[in-house]
């Protein structure tokens, strides 16, 4: 298995629908891209200091 990690910063300004609406883009990738498992969304929680505010 390979895990790839994507760090967004949303600006401020972009609303909790919009995020969403883009998080469910992501999602639909999973039928357009072979291999594509499983998709998760979160906060960056990781202790280690490789996030830089994303």
């Amino acid at each position: 298995m390979i895990r790839h990690c994507v760090f967004v910063r949303f600006r401020s300004d972009v609303a909790d629908a919009e995020r969403a609406a883009i998080h469910a883009d992501l999602e639909a990738l999973r039928w357009a891209i072979d291999g594509m498992d499983v998709v998760k969304f979160s906060a960056n929680v990781s202790p280690e200091p490789f996030a830089r505010g994303f």
